[in-house]
């Protein structure tokens, strides 16, 4: 029996798809803004990104290019609404 894993990004990946720097995706990530899964290999972790991550990530990035605050378009990115800054 197989199963189908869900396809993931990493953060280089996650930067090209969302126009948000790698900086910028691990500076949120350090604040809890954003979460990722991350893959242990040795004394390296690894971020790995789902779709909706990227998602997210692309919210946020549009809300700050907006002129909102990290934190309020973080919120924003997460209830999912538009609103004017």
């Amino acid at each position: 029996m197989s199963t189908l894993r869900e396809i993931t990004y990493s953060t280089g990946e996650t930067s090209n798809l969302t126009g948000a720097s790698q900086k910028q995706i691990r500076y949120w990530l350090e604040g809890g803004h954003v979460h990722s899964d991350r893959n242990v290999c040795g004394l390296v972790a690894y971020h790995r990104f789902t779709p909706n991550q990227v998602g997210l990530i692309r919210s946020i990035k549009m809300y700050l290019d907006q002129g909102y605050t990290l934190a309020r378009a973080a919120e924003l990115a997460l209830n999912g609404k538009r609103q004017d800054p």
